[in-house]
């Protein structure tokens, strides 16, 4: 169901002599260049002139005439801020919505600011009101008549079409990532501008969430969804000799590494992937549908690959960087450990996955399962310091799923 702020919106108002009102903007020109931006916008003329102008007032920002275009950009460029999307994109404002809809499928998250012809009020009554109505039938969960897991689309602002793009669009964007700044605050870390541990903890909640509602659709039907890797990996990273380097280089350049890596991993992983600080020198992964052999093969591939370039990363070291880590992920086979580990939270063991008897015991229950895979993935991780020879990066290659037991936690 999308969710509307209707926050952000633009008019440009005339004063009474005819003259257009002026204010003060709210973002300086080198603060907007910490803000990407994707616009969406099939009209040729109306996309140029947006690319200008925003460029002009110091934003980074990509250009992309369809929805094809759009999604590329995505893949050459890291997560934007916001996207600016126009609703018409050649024959309806629901094929804007269509796109939208996509880009959280894909777990692409980001912010939107929606173009349109049409007034807000359509907007609100046509678009939100409509998929609002169409998404009710899935806000409860037929099998058990629980509140069932829903996406929202984080859609900050509209602004209607025709508009001249002058310094009232720009104060639209300019509030806009404001807000994002303002939440960012809470959500990630300051220094390496990667989710935080908050943050981390809330996506692998909702991450467990979704292969549990899965995990229930298979035990029903075990051909469900065949061509689809439901496993869900987690990994924990730490940098080796990480209080050594500090006392050596210093805590500056200590925090450079830091900022370096988590940028290097941030841009060489998935974009389905969710890389965040989990503390000082830790740093973790969701891997949505992805196995513990892929999850082992990508994590050495890009520790590896950061080493190689750390003394070219980070400028004044002449250490290379290596990283030990460990995965612990959940796959469909493992349910009845999980089943095992969650009943032992509870002075009542529950029936099974699906027949939790109440929300209380559901959170409580995903809660056990996310401290199970942290603990397990932390487990291999030290596992892997074990085996360090000083040159390379490595990624402990069992399961800590499987090596934890309650009195570990």
């Amino acid at each position: 169901m999308p969710t509307y702020l209707g926050r952000v919106t633009t008019q440009c108002h005339v004063a009474g002599n005819g003259e257009t009102k002026t204010t003060t903007l709210p973002l300086l020109p080198e603060q907007r260049g910490q803000f990407s931006i994707f616009v969406l916008e099939d009209e040729r003329a109306s996309r140029e002139i947006l690319g200008e102008v925003l460029s002009t007032y110091g934003y980074n920002v990509f250009t992309a005439a369809n929805a094809a275009e759009y999604f590329a950009l995505f893949d050459r460029n890291p997560l934007p801020e916001v996207c600016l999307i126009d609703l018409n994109l050649g024959k309806s404002p629901q094929e804007g919505m269509d796109v939208i809809r996509e880009t959280e499928r894909r777990k692409l998250i980001t912010n939107f600011l929606i173009m349109s012809g049409q007034d807000e009020n359509w907007f609100l009554s046509n678009i939100i009101k409509k998929q609002t109505d169409t998404d009710i039938s899935f806000l409860r969960n037929d099998a058990d008549k629980k509140p069932a897991y829903t996406e929202s689309y984080n859609i900050l602002g509209y602004l209607k079409k025709p508009f001249v793009c002058n310094e009232f669009v720009i104060f639209t964007i300019d509030m806009a990532c404001k807000m994002i700044e303002l939440a960012n605050g809470y959500s990630l870390d300051k220094l390496t501008r990667v989710p935080n541990r908050r943050m981390f903890d809330d996506n692998l909640l909702n991450a467990i969430r979704t292969w549990t509602k899965h995990l229930r659709k298979w035990k029903t039907n075990p051909n469900y969804a065949p061509d689809v890797i439901w496993d869900l990996s987690v990994a924990i990273l730490d940098i080796d000799w990480f209080k050594k380097f500090n006392d050596i280089y210093g805590h500056r350049m200590g925090d450079e590494v830091l900022a370096e890596m988590a940028a290097f991993m941030s841009s060489h992983l998935s974009s389905s992937d969710i890389f965040a600080r989990y503390g000082g020198e830790e740093f973790c992964i969701i891997m949505p549908e992805t196995k513990l052999s892929a999850a082992v093969k990508t994590i050495n591939r890009v520790t590896n690959e950061f080493s190689a370039k750390s003394r070219e990363l980070v400028k004044g070291t002449k250490e290379l960087v290596t990283l030990s880590s460990g995965v612990a992920t959940l796959s469909f086979a493992d349910y009845e450990r999980l089943e095992y580990l969650r009943n032992l939270g509870f002075e009542k063991p529950l029936q099974n996955m699906g027949g939790m008897r109440s929300i209380e015991d559901e959170q409580a229950a995903l809660e056990l399962a996310r401290k199970y895979l942290c603990a397990g993935a932390d487990k291999m991780m030290y596992f892997a310091k074990k085996k360090k020879d000083g040159k390379t990066s490595h990624c402990a290659d069992g399961n800590g799923f499987y090596f934890i037991h309650p009195k570990d936690l």
